[in-house]
């Protein structure tokens, strides 16, 4: 916040956040007139359980 910085920042890329992509995804389903506040809605986002293999 010090003024003496101003100008001295250098914002990185971006990163993808893969669980957000899925969670905007999802949360695009319930936009719309059809969906009564959907503000209202809260969503869960979780890893799939991974296959094993056996020998």
């Amino acid at each position: 916040m010090d003024r003496k910085n101003e100008r001295r920042y250098v914002a990185d890329l971006p990163s993808r956040c893969h669980a957000c992509t899925t969670l905007g995804h999802r949360m695009d389903e319930y936009r719309g007139d059809n969906v009564s506040q959907p503000q209202a809605l809260r969503f869960g986002v979780h890893l799939k359980e991974r296959a094993t293999s056996r020998s």
